[in-house]
């Protein structure tokens, strides 16, 4: 695996990582509340889905189970200023076990 391969997986891990752990004790409305906080988890979304967009069809067969189509799509997402982010798609699902096997 090439190195730039290897870097965008760390970026989708790493950002994962970070959504992960900076959600696990936030409640809906602090997270609505924060706006610096809202901005950074669009961001890591945004790098979320410029990275899968780039790991090559050989890691994407690979591991076929991981939703990269829709892992891409995230960097397309415009949220609408009337609708909390929470509400945009419930079925979105990041984990660190989809990532890391």
């Amino acid at each position: 695996m090439s190195r730039s391969q290897v870097e965008f997986l760390h970026h989708i891990l790493d950002e994962t990582q970070y959504l992960i752990r900076s959600s696990e004790r936030l409640s809906k409305e602090d997270f609505l509340l924060n706006e610096d906080l809202k901005r950074a988890f669009t961001r890591s979304i945004e790098i979320i889905g410029e990275a899968s967009k780039n790991v090559s069809e050989e890691i994407r067969n690979n591991y076929s189970a991981i939703d990269w189509r829709g892992m891409g799509r995230f960097r397309l997402v415009e949220l609408p200023a009337d609708k909390p982010s929470f509400e945009m798609n419930p079925k979105i699902r990041i984990t660190s076990s989809s990532l890391i096997g």
